[in-house]
Order: structure tokens, then C-alpha cells, then sequence
């Protein structure tokens, strides 16, 4: 073991509520010494969230138990944008300057803070972590970005990939396997595992939950689609719950008024991270229809809760975690009969999804911040 801690700068925009737990985690292991700074403090308080499309506040702890610093913001803005990065660059650099680093971990590239970390490191010889979500299927290739990415690849020490398409990303603009760490997108297992019950043993019918923004690419109106397009005595032993809100809420609250559905509808709301479990543990099946989803992490927590999962070919998520036939059925992104046919499959073999629901059980138990904390030190004793 090494005598004194590595001393790790961790740069992010705000704190997070699916990577709080592995802050903690991280900084009680004794070789690491981890210090983050924020850019803002935006998810601390209320805030607008365009997405859901109302004002929110996260309910669990996003700042405790770990060293951190929220650093001068330059105005009082509501995102960060390349152009915006919401942080004097002064303040940045005195944070960098502050202590002499083993390592500095960016989270994403997109604004001009950043960017200066980049360039600091760079500048500096410090070897730089480089961890995102970001895929092929959901990254448009363009010239200048291609470039930056692969002079990015190449400078990084430590390149910290979430998942097999994450992965894929990070070869393709030229990683080296000496430069790769598995540091899988997990949440907090034991929250959500802690709160099992046995309310889904109780259904008569297969309900499906799909919770997420109500955004075009999420596709919560093909999904009441497909469920509408199910044969009536098919369709009469299920119910379909959805959890959230923003742009196509009214879209959605139309077509269940117009096909007579509210007996078997549910729009339920925005629901907070300690509200999720009571309403997974009651539902059969979850839905993520999504198109470029770079990964989605709600699928994670549906799967602690030992749901089966439908989801699609862009989910980010699909490929590590969902294994068709056994723990529920991956289809084609904005495909209409191939989300229909999911939901039948999942309805007629009702007797099957106890035992699906296990195998999710079983493989997200595995998929958690304990790999990440291995991965991360073994980046560190790698440089």
C-alpha cells in the first residue's frame, strides 16, 4: 500500500445525485485523497429543470461525506454551455494551483471550465482522468470534435469507461487498453434493494412503469402507443403506469383521453429519488423506449428493485444489463411493433417474470461503486 495517499482533484459541473455514494466511498479508501469541485451548486436547491419541465429539489444528501468546494460562479445562470461555464476560470485555477495533484478527473469536456482543466493538466504534467457516458450511437461525428477527442484520447492517463458502448466510444478515437479502467454507471444498490417488498406479488395484472422525462427522444407517447395497439383481451390483463412529466405530457394525457384509457393509465408525476422504490416494487415490468440514451441509470434502479426490462438498442444501459429473454427484451428504438410485441411477450408469460426479475437482481448486484473505486485506484497506481 502506498505510504501517503494520491491526491485526486475531481472536476464537475454540480453535485450529482447518482454519484454521491461514490464520493463517500472513494474517499474512505485509505490511498485515495479526493478533493471536488463544483462548478455550481445548482441541484443543491431549487432549481428549473427543462427536462421534467418544473421546478425541483433532490431529496437525498448530494454534498456529505466527502471534501469538496463549490467554486465563484460568474453569474447567475441556469446551465452550463460551452460558452457558459458558470465559474470564474480565476477561481478554477486557484483551486488547481492549490495543492500539488497526482491526478486531475474531469466529468464531460462541454464547457470552457473544462476545458481549462484540460489545458492545466496538459500544461502542468499532470496526468489527467477522463470519464463520461457518451457513445457512438449517441456522439455525432464532426471533424473539429473528432479531432479534439482524439488529441483528448491520447493525452488522458486514465480513460474511465461505464459500460461495453462507452467503451467502444473511447477505442474508436484511438484508446490503448493501458489507458482503459472499468468504472461502471451504478447507483446505490442497498438504497434500493433495501426497500423490496413483496407488493408485486399481489398483481393480477402486468403493470409496466416507464419513469423518466417526458422528452421527445424518451418516447413515452410510442410506448402509451404500443400499449393501445394490444389486442382488448390482451390489453384488459395489464396496466400501464408513468412516472415524470415535461413537453409530452399533454400529448400523453390526450391520447388517453381519446383511446378511453384512464382506467388503465396511470400518470402518476415527478416523483424524488426516495419516492422511486415504493412505486418499481409494485410494478412487473420496466419500460425505457428510448433512442440515444447514452446509458440510463434508471434502468439500474428498476433492476434493484428485481424488475425485468424492456428497453431498446440505444439505451446505453442494454448492452451490459439486459439479456434478452432472460432478465426482459431489448427492441427497436422508436419501432412501434417491436415495443408492442415486448409488452405482449411480457404479458403472456407473466408466470416467467419473478424469476427474470431475479436474474436482474443478480447482475445489477454486481454492477456497482465498489468496482468503481477498484478502477479508479488502479488508474492511480498505474501512473
Amino acid at each position: 500500500m502506498r505510504k501517503t495517499p494520491f491526491k485526486l482533484a475531481h472536476i464537475v459541473s454540480h453535485p450529482i445525485q447518482y454519484q454521491a455514494p461514490l464520493l463517500r466511498l472513494l474517499t474512505d479508501h485509505p490511498e485515495v485523497d479526493l478533493t471536488v469541485f463544483f462548478l455550481s451548486d445548482q441541484s443543491t436547491k431549487t432549481y428549473h429543470d427543462k427536462g421534467f419541465g418544473q421546478d425541483i429539489k433532490w431529496d437525498v444528501p448530494l454534498t456529505d461525506g466527502y471534501a469538496h468546494e463549490f467554486l465563484n460562479s460568474t453569474e447567475n445562470c441556469e446551465e452550463h454551455s460551452l460558452f457558459n461555464p458558470r465559474v470564474s476560470l480565476r477561481s478554477l485555477r486557484k483551486a488547481l494551483k492549490s495543492q500539488a495533484w497526482d491526478a486531475i478527473w474531469i466529468h464531460g469536456y462541454n464547457n470552457t471550465a473544462l476545458l481549462y482543466s484540460i489545458m492545466y493538466s496538459k500544461q502542468h504534467r499532470i496526468p489527467l482522468f477522463f470519464r463520461s457516458d457518451s457513445n457512438l450511437n449517441c456522439s455525432p461525428k464532426r471533424f473539429l470534435k473528432d479531432q479534439f477527442l482524439t488529441s483528448l484520447t491520447k493525452h488522458c492517463s486514465a480513460l474511465l469507461w461505464v459500460g461495453a458502448d462507452n467503451r467502444d466510444f473511447f477505442r474508436h478515437y484511438g484508446a490503448k487498453s493501458t489507458q482503459l479502467f472499468f468504472t461502471p454507471y451504478a447507483v446505490d444498490n442497498s438504497f434500493f434493494q433495501e426497500h423490496q417488498s413483496n407488493l408485486r406479488a399481489s398483481n393480477k395484472k402486468t403493470t409496466f412503469l416507464y419513469a423518466s422525462k417526458f422528452t421527445k427522444r424518451k418516447h413515452a407517447p410510442l410506448l402509451l402507443n404500443a400499449f393501445s395497439r394490444l389486442d382488448i383481451a390482451i390489453r384488459d390483463q395489464a396496466e400501464l403506469w408513468f412516472i415524470g412529466d415535461g413537453e409530452d405530457k399533454a400529448k400523453l394525457e390526450k391520447m388517453i383521453a381519446n383511446e378511453n384509457l384512464h382506467d388503465q393509465v396511470k400518470l402518476l408525476g415527478f416523483k424524488n429519488q426516495t419516492e422511486l422504490p415504493r412505486y418499481f416494487d409494485q410494478c412487473d415490468v420496466f419500460v425505457l423506449p428510448s433512442e440515444r440514451e447514452p446509458y440510463g441509470l434508471v434502468v439500474n434502479e428498476a433492476m434493484n428493485l428485481a424488475m425485468p426490462i424492456i428497453s431498446t438498442d440505444e439505451v446505453g444501459a442494454s448492452r451490459d444489463l439486459v439479456e434478452q429473454g432472460v432478465n426482459g427484451w431489448v427492441t427497436r428504438a422508436g419501432d412501434l411493433t417491436s415495443l408492442k410485441e415486448a409488452l405482449e411477450a411480457a404479458i403472456r408469460n407473466k408466470k416467467d417474470l419473478p424469476a427474470m426479475g431475479k436474474a436482474s437482481l443478480r447482475k445489477i448486484t454486481d454492477w456497482n461503486y465498489e468496482k468503481d473505486v477498484v478502477g479508479i485506484v488502479e488508474a492511480l497506481k498505474a501512473i
